[in-house]
């Protein structure tokens, strides 16, 4: 009503104005035309009947200005919102109808292009069904393959060259994250499209396999498949293998990354070890026993009987103990042998590198090389393997106080010895033993396993010595069986993109290499968004209201991920008013044991980083954020697209612009409205929908829909 009352005196002004223009215009010309007397004569008329002349000229003002008013909602802007409509029927909602206000032939012309739109929707229904018809056959194949992807027992991740994530199944949600660690810690591995595997695993390692691949495909070496093993949820190890993708011409254009749980594995074989340790211990003790009974006999052949019986008595004794001991461990012969821990062949020289930058950067540690060659390889998990070595150079630096240490290789028989050599002060035994007992960490990294438990999945040693050539110099020997020694690694075959386009799934963006810098020109359907609403206990951001809701989903290359969902209820500490409750459904005792505003801003900036954040009046959202950023340490940099703003501009003509009003101009069905997830999908999909109009316009860029919403009358609304 305001913006229409406004409209209305703004046409009274524009009117009078004019008549201002005509008059001042005519009395000119009368001056010109008339003589002196005549003009006297007539403003003596004038200055004589003013007051009735002036009430005479209001008059014909409003009057003039009612009919131009009559004119503008009768006809103009009637014709100006069927034009606007017109553009809705085509990309956006072919059911849309004309309900226009306005004169007769105004509403004469709705009823033609009603009967219009409904014969276009008619037709497009119809192309609609035959399409859907000449798909259903190979829909039910992409279906049949989508199945089978989400029920595979390992997670399955695809990748382009840039890391950027084109493919990911069920599992992969399930082995990288609990609903506990989503609801409860604030560093959470969020997979999506689009998003990149880098997030997901230590860029470091993940670039260095990479590299690997690579080499080996240009050397054209048969087995190019690597792996390692990541932490995953709730404690649990994955090992993570790396198949690469190649085009027809069979060069490199992506990743297959399959990811298994092996948790279960390492521990059947660390039972398996103490198994076999306790058997060994019990029979190599009744072995003895008996040995020395037995030499004894031999020794002393005329001793007496009672001694001799003794002596078979101990011999007796041993060997049923020796029976039990079978007997009491079925596991011996029942179980199958563990399968090893996946290892695989890596240059010395490249881990070196890798170590040697990792200390430099994080330890402040130089780390110089001896008889390191390109030639020399191990047979290594290299995630473990790297975070077992920055472990144990950690505790070197921090035990002896050393700012410098030699990495060296010593080719023994069956091992390799891979050293770490300081000069300075010794470290004893004992201390290495309490190193071996130490989960493995390193910064942020760690494992669950103890730095034995990983020498030992090596099939290896460690030990620390003196030097024998060297005053004052000692190191950490770590024992590797020779490559050659080890079983080898069943390798997968390779995957080759054929040269015509795949038949289930369109892996365009495997050719997507580079990004545009330039954000704010890249065009709207290219970009990835984040749709967001939150729910508050109030209207004022300001007065003490606070978010009790986050609800977002992402929007990727113009498609709408519904799997790819953030939504947490927050405990705003406060009370949460009725009226309220009333409207969003929120109750308080739903908010009791749920997390903080300071741990659900972290967790939703990494949901939302790097992606567009859009939302419908975006202020008013918005202002919440930011009155949070010292609390929750996070400050949302993102560019905000606002539905409520680019609604106006692609209807300027319409006065409502409420979720409500622009879902059913736009043929959007909003469920579960005033919850943050509702709301949010809601809106994502009225963003869709306003693409191709703001397209109309000529409005392609990101740069140019935030410039065309700015100009906008809502735009100046503050919280």
């Amino acid at each position: 009503m305001k913006r229409r009352g406004h409209k209305f005196w703004q046409a009274i002004a524009l009117f009078c104005a004019a008549w201002l223009i005509i008059g001042i215009g005519f009395a000119l010309w009368l001056k010109t035309q008339l003589s002196s007397e005549a003009l006297a004569f007539l403003l003596g008329i004038i200055k004589e009947h003013f007051g009735p002349l002036l009430i005479l000229a209001v008059f014909l003002l409003l009057a003039g200005a009612l009919f131009l008013d009559l004119i503008l909602r009768r006809y103009i802007r009637p014709l100006r919102k069927i034009s606007e409509q017109i553009s809705l029927i085509n990309p956006t909602n072919p059911s849309h109808r004309f309900e226009i206000a306005g004169a007769a032939e105004i509403q004469q012309l709705c009823d033609r292009l009603n009967e219009g739109a409904a014969h276009y929707e008619s037709l497009l229904k119809d192309i609609e069904g035959r399409v859907n018809t000449a798909r259903a056959q190979s829909e039910e194949e992409k279906n049949i393959l989508a199945a089978i992807m989400s029920e595979l027992p390992e997670g399955v991740i695809v990748c382009n060259p840039d890391g950027r994530i084109l493919l990911y199944n069920n599992r992969v949600k399930r082995l990288l994250s609990s609903q506990e660690d989503r609801n409860h810690e604030k560093s959470v591995r969020f997979i999506g499209l689009g998003r990149s595997v880098f997030e997901v695993f230590d860029e470091n390692l993940m670039r260095h396999t990479i590299d690997q691949i690579t080499e080996k495909l240009k050397n054209d070496e048969p087995n190019v498949i690597s792996s390692f093993v990541s932490p995953g949820a709730e404690n649990t190890l994955l090992r993570v293998e790396l198949v690469p993708v190649l085009d027809y011409r069979k060069h490199y254009s992506g990743l297959i990354l399959l990811l298994t749980d092996i948790t279960r594995q390492l521990e059947s074989q660390n039972f398996l070890n103490l198994t076999l340790q306790s058997f060994t211990r019990g029979i190599r003790a009744s072995f003895a026993g008996i040995r020395s009974a037995i030499e004894t006999i031999l020794d002393y052949p005329d001793m007496d009987v009672n001694r001799l019986e003794t002596l078979k008595q101990i011999i007796h004794k041993e060997s049923m103990n020796i029976g039990h001991i079978l007997e009491r461990d079925p596991t011996l012969s029942s179980q199958p042998m563990f399968n090893q821990w996946p290892l695989t062949r890596v240059a010395v020289h490249n881990l070196f590198e890798m170590l040697q930058a990792r200390c430099r950067q994080n330890l402040k540690l130089r780390i110089l090389k001896e008889n390191l060659s390109a030639e020399h390889t191990v047979s290594v998990d290299h995630s473990s393997f790297m975070l077992a070595l920055l472990f144990v150079i950690q505790q070197i630096q921090t035990t002896a106080g050393v700012g410098e240490i030699t990495c060296r290789l010593t080719e023994l028989r069956r091992f390799v010895g891979l050293d770490l050599l300081w000069s300075g002060q010794p470290i004893k035994a004992d201390v290495m033993k309490s190193w071996e007992a130490q989960p493995l960490s390193f910064e942020k990294e760690g494992l669950s396993l103890t730095l034995r438990q990983v020498i030992d999945h090596h099939n290896g040693e460690i030990g620390i010595y003196a030097s024998k050539r060297l005053k004052d110099t000692f190191y950490v020997r770590f024992f590797l069986p020779v490559p050659y020694l080890m079983r080898p690694e069943k390798a997968r075959s390779l995957t080759i993109i054929p040269e015509s386009r795949p038949e289930f799934y369109d892996f365009d963006m495997f050719l997507r290499l580079v990004e545009d810098p330039e954000l704010q020109n890249r065009n709207l359907s290219k970009l990835t968004y984040t749709v967001f609403d939150l729910e508050t206990t109030g209207l004022n951001p300001t007065e003490g209201d606070e978010i009790i809701s986050v609800g977002a989903v992402r929007i990727v290359n113009g498609r709408l991920l519904q799997n790819e969902r953030f939504e947490q209820l927050v405990d705003p500490r406060r009370s949460v008013p009725w009226t309220s409750v009333r409207i969003h459904g929120i109750h308080p005792e739903m908010l009791e044991g749920m997390p903080t505003i300071d741990e659900v801003l972290p967790m939703f900036y990494d949901f939302a980083k790097d992606t567009i954040l859009v939302a419908h009046n975006a202020a008013f959202d918005m202002r919440f954020l930011q009155l949070k950023e010292k609390q929750s340490g996070v400050r949302f940099v993102n560019p905000v697209l606002d539905t409520l703003l680019l609604s106006a501009v692609v209807h300027p003509s319409h006065e409502d612009h409420n979720l409500e009003a622009i879902a059913k101009r736009l043929g959007v069905r909003i469920l579960a409205r005033h919850t943050a997830m509702g709301d949010a999908v809601a809106t994502a999909e009225m963003f869709l929908k306003f693409l191709p109009l703001l397209s109309q316009q000529k409005i392609f860029t990101l740069k140019q829909a935030l410039e065309a919403s700015q100009k906008t009358f809502y735009a100046r609304q503050k919280f």
